[in-house]
């Protein structure tokens, strides 16, 4: 099955995307191609990405690299399609910044419909109840009235909270880890049946979909990059002679970025 193929955009215009499975069931490679088909479609794609894998497996032009320098956190803002990598970053500096990121979409009115990846999305998604999340929980319940989709992408459907779930009106499920929980999570959703198959039944690249209210199982081709994604600003740390003492780090930062800049 074709990338462009996987859904139908009109519907997938009305609701949020989630992709599920254990570790290497090619869930990311399948998220990779759905951003590589709506990217060559003219939309605005944006991913967030704490795991630092895009940028080398998507074919996205841009990465910006968030860095920690002291106490504060530097990052440029893609003006542009691309991905926000936090892979340099402790899970509760992510989340600030994720909000941060969420905040900036919703309140930029995008010119264009938007696309919002976020990779192992249960690291912002699986408690949305408190303050923690409300930024890109906003953008997943109501980020339509902005012209803003999500695609949620998560090893595992009990990680995530159950009202995220039911926004996802279109779903793909890769093989299931084997923890109790997991299965028993996919039996409540999907019956006996698909959870045996999900469980035994599924190699990677294979997943079940639910599509258009229906359940079907299809196999998806591995997502291979034609071409990786260049890194959006980049600077470096220079030696500095006593006698003429360079700028810190976080001073070249700041001078030298060419777009607007996250600092937290």
């Amino acid at each position: 099955m074709k990338f462009e193929n996987l859904f139908e955009l009109e519907q997938a215009k009305d609701t949020n995307i989630l992709i599920s499975g254990a570790n290497a069931s090619g869930k990311t490679r399948l998220a990779c191609g759905i951003a590589s088909t709506l990217h060559k479609l003219g939309f605005q794609v944006i991913v967030i990405d704490v795991s630092g894998i895009w940028k080398t497996v998507s074919d996205l032009p841009y990465f910006a690299k968030a860095y920690r320098i002291g106490k504060e956190i530097v990052m440029p803002k893609l003006e542009t399609n691309g991905i926000y990598d936090l892979s340099n970053l402790k899970l509760s500096e992510s989340r600030k910044v994720v909000e941060a990121i969420s905040s900036r979409i919703w309140n930029s009115n995008p010119r264009k419909p938007t696309w919002l990846f976020l990779e192992e999305s249960e690291a912002y998604l699986k408690n949305i109840r408190g303050l923690a999340s409300e930024e890109i929980y906003r953008l997943c319940h109501i980020g339509r009235n902005k012209g803003v989709r999500t695609v949620l992408v998560t090893t595992d459907l009990a990680l995530l909270d159950a009202s995220i779930i039911r926004l996802c009106g279109i779903r793909f499920h890769g093989f299931l880890n084997i923890e109790e929980n997991s299965k028993r999570k996919f039996r409540n959703y999907y019956g006996k049946d698909y959870a045996r198959i999900a469980f035994e039944g599924l190699e990677s690249g294979d997943f079940i979909r639910l599509h258009k209210r229906r359940l079907d199982i299809i196999s998806v081709p591995l997502f291979e990059a034609k071409h990786k994604a260049k890194l959006y600003v980049s600077f470096k740390q220079t030696e500095q002679p006593q006698q003429h003492k360079q700028p810190s780090l976080l001073q070249q930062l700041k001078q030298y970025l060419e777009h607007p800049t996250f600092i937290f």
